[in-house]
């Protein structure tokens, strides 16, 4: 006889929230201050991760805590880098097959081998999926459906269609742009589209991609930013350093190569400060021995988001940087925001929607590192009764669209409601 997925209760105060893999690993950092004010509206919650984040050989991972009235069940995909049990866990079963042909088809995935490869994978975790057993309990059930991504586990819901309640998809940047996927496919795009009921982005930037990129389909959408905490404020410098901080995972995309050319050219004191770790480092770290002496640089592992708004507190902050050439709606700015830090980024995805020349400096989307170093420098001349307007203004802008518990009790009334 198969478990119950949730207590019997009011349909819309029933919610299952689909993850990539929150509560565990340290990824998905936004969520541990969005669920505590789902956990408010929904007598129950119950969390579906897609898979873990443990790498191959790592024992043991970090789980977060959740709230009381919110239980974890187990991964729909146990073991991400298990690839034969993937294959036939994929292929051994009586789930529908017609779903992947449409789109092998339609999409003429056949014409490039990077396509073929992630139809091929989504394609066979889909099907893995279909026949979980919290799989099939949620098809039974009549609740609110929640995807926090647009990708994973969200490909199932072309089978959830017929199940009551709501649907709803949040989008954000590399579930949503096609160009920040290096393959430049999204798996089974149209038919999700078709499945939900509501598609939510945390961008307008976002909403208006997604519209021209399927005119044809006539999905519900509505903005829903992110938020962060309230921070205590940081400081300024007074000693004539300017001190910078950047977040970011060290990837291509993020063009932290570029902050590094930039510093390069400046000949003022300077503490550059990085947070986050990835592919790029030994070659960052390499390319840094060149770095002169007036440049201080730490390039740190990544951190808690809680430990990064503490060193917002402990340390001066003059400014923050992001150079990034796709994003969506950054978390990292939204936070040195609350911190009244002024933020100097990248004109791309919904960044200009929260950053201005009030708050700092939006940069081009093609600026050079001659271009990036020029107005550091800018910046670092202005005069102090500028600067002290720039960190005021930043501290007001995350008040106006920044604010977790404005933003998240918004999105939960609109979640917890049956309209």
């Amino acid at each position: 006889m198969n478990e119950t997925l949730l207590k019997d209760s009011p349909t819309h105060h029933n919610l299952i929230l689909f993850t990539d893999a929150f509560p565990y690993g340290t990824a998905e950092t936004f969520l541990e201050t969005e669920i505590l004010y789902l956990s408010e509206v929904f007598n129950q919650i119950i969390i579906v991760p897609y898979t873990r984040t443990w790498k191959k050989n790592s024992r043991e991972e970090p789980r977060r805590s959740i709230p009381s009235n919110a239980i974890c069940k187990p991964p729909l995909i146990p073991n991400v880098y298990n690839r034969t049990h993937r294959f036939f866990s994929g292929i051994f079963n009586f789930s529908p097959i017609t779903f992947c042909i449409t789109e092998f088809l339609k999409k003429r995935v056949f014409l490039k081998k990077s396509w073929f490869s992630d139809w091929l994978n989504a394609s066979l975790r889909t099907r893995a999926i279909l026949t979980n057993s919290v799989f099939r309990q949620i098809t039974q059930s009549n609740v609110t459906l929640y995807f926090y991504w647009g990708k994973n586990a969200a490909y199932s819901l072309l089978f959830l269609k017929k199940v009551p309640g709501k649907k709803v998809i949040r989008f954000h940047g590399g579930d949503l742009y096609e160009e920040q996927r290096a393959k430049g496919y999204i798996p089974f795009r149209e038919p999700i589209l078709k499945s939900l009921t509501h598609a939510v982005f945390i961008s307008e930037h976002g909403e208006k991609y997604l519209h021209r990129r399927f005119p044809k389909i006539n999905f519900v959408s509505q903005v829903f930013r992110l938020g962060v905490p309230d921070t205590e404020l940081s400081s300024p410098s007074q000693d004539n350093i300017l001190r910078i901080v950047s977040c970011s995972a060290l990837i291509p995309v993020k063009r932290v190569n570029l902050i590094i050319s930039a510093l390069m050219r400046i000949d003022f004191p300077i503490e550059w400060t990085h947070f986050g770790d990835g592919p790029e480092r030994m070659e960052l770290l390499a390319i840094l021995k060149k770095m002169p002496k007036n440049v201080k640089v730490t390039l740190s592992q990544n951190i808690p988001n809680r430990q990064l708004r503490q060193y917002y507190v402990d340390n001066p902050v003059d400014i923050y940087l992001l150079v990034s050439e796709s994003e969506g709606v950054p978390v990292s700015i939204m936070e040195a925001l609350s911190a009244g830090i002024p933020v100097m980024a990248t004109d791309v995805g919904g960044v200009p929607e929260i950053v201005d020349s009030s708050v700092g400096r939006l940069l081009s989307r093609n600026i050079s590192a001659a271009g990036i170093s020029k107005e550091i420098c800018t910046f670092y001349l202005l005069p102090l009764r500028t600067h002290k307007i720039l960190r005021q203004n930043a501290r007001n802008r995350w008040q106006e669209k920044c604010r977790a518990d404005i933003l998240y009790r918004r999105f939960a009334d609109f979640l917890s409601h049956s309209d």
